[in-house]
C-alpha cells in the first residue's frame, strides 16, 4: 500500500502493544485491590488508586467496569449460592404456569 502507511501501521502496533500491557498489568492491578478490599471505591483506596492510575493511561471504562466485576461475580458464585445472592439477572426465571 506504499511506504508512508507502513510506517503509520507500525506506530499503531507499537501504541497498541504498549497499551496491551499496561491494560493487562492495571487490570490484574484492579481484580487484587477488589479481591482485598471489596468493590466498593469510596471505602477502598487501594481501589481508587488502581482506578485512578488506569483514567490516567486511558483505560477504557468498559473495561475498568469488567475487572472489577470479574471480582465480585466471583464471590456472588463462591457463596451459598442462594437465589437472593445472585443479581437479578442472573436469578432463574421463574415460569408461571398458564391456566387451560
Amino acid at each position: 500500500m506504499g511506504r508512508a502507511f507502513e510506517f503509520r501501521k507500525e506506530r499503531k502496533f507499537k501504541r497498541w502493544a504498549k497499551m496491551a500491557v499496561q491494560f493487562t498489568r492495571l487490570g490484574k492491578e484492579i481484580v487484587m485491590a477488589v479481591k482485598a478490599g471489596g468493590g466498593d471505591v469510596n471505602t477502598n483506596s487501594r481501589l481508587r488508586t488502581a482506578v485512578q492510575n488506569s483514567k490516567a493511561v486511558n483505560m477504557p471504562k468498559d473495561r475498568v467496569e469488567a475487572a472489577m466485576m470479574k471480582r465480585t461475580m466471583k464471590n456472588w458464585f463462591t457463596r451459598d449460592m442462594q437465589p437472593t445472592a445472585l443479581p437479578y439477572w442472573l436469578k432463574p426465571l421463574q415460569i408461571i404456569p398458564t391456566a387451560r
